[in-house]
């Protein structure tokens, strides 16, 4: 798996921790977003960190934007971080134990198809 699986997934996990389910499922999903709230902070870190090294404030807005001559070796350091492999520890649910109430789109079901044994 790597960090850009975990990244794409976080707002469906959200959306799946705000549903009611059968307590297996919701003990297993809890699990995992602990486990991957950990990885996005780490992420947020470092990302805020080639912020600060590349980029600059602007006085006006406060936002940080990437200097012109350091926007390659952002962009680089920023795609080795998304791709990089990552190691958790997925605990895997059944799409039969779920309820038949629970409404994902394809995008959403796609960003957490590791989640699933079925898939």
């Amino acid at each position: 798996m790597k960090t850009y699986d975990i990244i794409n997934a976080k707002g469906t996990l959200e959306k799946l921790s705000a549903m009611d389910l059968p307590l297996p499922a919701a003990i297993k999903l809890s699990k995992n977003v602990v486990e991957v709230n950990e990885v996005f902070k780490m992420f947020e870190e470092k990302r805020q960190a080639l912020f600060v090294a590349y980029g600059e404030a602007d006085e006006d807005t406060g936002n940080t934007n990437i200097k012109e001559e350091n926007m390659d070796t952002f962009q680089k350091e920023l795609n080795e971080m998304l791709f990089s492999d990552i190691d958790i520890d997925v605990k895997t649910l059944d799409v039969e134990s779920l309820s038949n109430d629970i409404k994902l789109s394809a995008n959403e079901l796609s960003s957490v198809s590791w989640l699933f044994k079925d898939m």
